[in-house]
């Protein structure tokens, strides 16, 4: 059972929030811009919601969450105190708190300092992740209870490994693609432990990349990639800067670089949250097992499929490629009918 002491000690803990009465009550604001507050009964809290999400957690859990008829028309919902406990409230808020943040705070938060693994525990956040699609999903909810904790793999060293490893790969088995890798690394690091950075693979011709087995067309690649990140048009601090469409914007730009190689690169190497890959096969494949839409799925069905996933539709993503390695639940083969 969650309490009002519990709304203000959460709530004041996120990223650039302050409080100011609303409605003579607490509010709690980002930027000026309100995402919660305690309600006059002293029971309930208000929060930013979206309306979809609303309507769906309305009817799942009535005894939780509700709203008034005047909010009918705004993205707000109430949520019975009494009815969650204290680490369901502070995924509630988080979520309200990030419908209302600047995405700039919200690619700030914990990320200064340069470290790896800040950046992963500020975007990719499993227990928050977990119990908001849970919520949202009752499909999502079956294969989550089938396929455990997620478990993402961990990150390259650097941005521009995650990024040569991917143009290395195209278009191979893995098997063949690892040992093309090995020789690779061995052409700067006999030792085939340090992956050479950007100066170094710039400086070398194409004809001693190709000598690793690495084809003409990934050789000019792969230079064209050093180069950006040499003159610094492609670092860390800047993928800090951009948002996702950015990112992959710049990232499109480089020889043999997609935009599904920039989304894979937003997920698992940037951690971001809320990536929806409408092109992936393994996607397209699970959502037509699931979800009953028609293979492959339209683009627009996706979208609006996925959309209680958000803002942790990465996190969905990965269930769903999981899915296709596990015995699902009884009744977890589609979605229910309308």
């Amino acid at each position: 059972m969650a309490t009002p002491d519990d709304v203000r000690e959460l709530a004041l803990a996120l990223p650039g929030t302050s409080e100011r009465p609303s409605y003579g009550t607490p509010g709690f604001r980002v930027r000026d811009r309100l995402f919660a507050r305690l309600h006059q009964d002293g029971e309930s809290l208000v929060l930013r919601m979206d309306r979809d999400e609303r309507e769906m957690l309305a009817q799942a859990e009535p005894r939780k969450f509700f709203w008034m008829p005047h909010y009918e028309r705004h993205d707000w919902v109430q949520v019975r105190l009494a009815a969650v406990d204290r680490a369901e409230l502070a995924g509630l808020l988080r979520d309200a708190w990030t419908l209302r943040a600047p995405p700039a705070l919200q690619r700030r938060t914990g990320a200064r300092a340069g470290a790896q693994d800040a950046r992963v525990a500020a975007t990719i956040d499993p227990e928050r992740a977990v119990a908001h699609l849970r919520r949202a999903d009752p499909v999502m909810a079956r294969v989550i209870e089938a396929v455990g904790p997620p478990r993402l793999r961990q990150p390259e060293a650097s941005p521009f490994q995650a990024l040569a490893r991917s143009i290395l790969f195209q278009q191979l088995s893995g098997k063949a693609a690892s040992a093309i890798l090995e020789r690779f690394v061995a052409l700067f690091d006999e030792a085939g432990a340090a992956f050479p950075e950007p100066e170094r693979v710039l400086a070398a011709d194409e004809a001693f990349l190709r000598s690793a087995g690495v084809s003409r067309a990934k050789a000019a690649a792969i230079h064209d990639l050093a180069a950006r990140f040499a003159s610094g048009d492609l670092s860390p601090d800047r993928f800090d800067e951009w948002g996702d469409e950015e990112i992959i914007a710049h990232l499109t730009r480089v020889r043999g670089v997609g935009r599904w190689t920039a989304q894979m690169f937003l997920m698992f190497q940037l951690r971001r949250p809320d990536v929806l890959p409408v092109a992936d096969a393994g996607l397209n494949r699970a959502m037509s097992r699931l979800y009953g839409l028609p293979m492959p799925p339209a683009s627009a069905d996706i979208e609006r499929t996925g959309a209680p996933w958000r803002p942790w539709a990465t996190v969905a993503c990965w269930y769903l490629w999981r899915s296709e390695d596990v015995v699902l639940p009884i009744g977890a083969d589609a979605a229910p009918p309308p």
